[in-house]
């Protein structure tokens, strides 16, 4: 009978310790809960064709720093800045910036960086960006 209530414990305990392990897996850098802040699609401004490789990074200035979540393109443009939900209250108050930046040379093409001004409580956001090829 003892033997049987601590084999039961061992699994209690288990399963426990694992769901404990998930939880804190499953939030984000602040220990909160993780949210798509930015999504969108990078494109090339002549032909509309998705560019992979693309930095996005969502900027928020906070204490005389900048806070920075970033993401990259995939192959056919589209990128979405996932961070915690407290990025979204640090953002509620202040403009931030979506700042793309082509920083893999000239891998899928070089292009123009681009910076967007996103307007204080516009968390979680939808941008597309159209970027100019650099002339070389």
């Amino acid at each position: 009978m003892l033997s049987r209530w601590l084999n039961e414990a061992q699994r209690a305990s288990l399963t426990m310790g694992s769901c404990m392990l998930l939880v804190a897996c499953s939030s984000g850098p602040y220990g909160g809960e993780t949210l798509n802040l930015v999504t969108g699609r990078v494109t090339d401004q002549t032909d509309q064709a998705g560019i992979e490789g693309i930095e996005v990074c969502l900027e928020i200035p906070h204490d005389g720093d900048t806070v920075r979540t970033c993401a990259r393109t995939a192959s056919d443009g589209s990128y979405t800045v996932v961070d915690d939900v407290y990025l979204e209250q640090l953002a509620s108050d202040r403009t931030s910036t979506l700042a793309v930046r082509d920083d893999d040379g000239d891998t899928h093409g070089a292009y123009l960086d681009q910076e967007i001004a996103i307007p204080p409580a516009s968390l979680p956001t939808e941008i597309d960006v159209p970027l100019d090829r650099a002339v070389n």
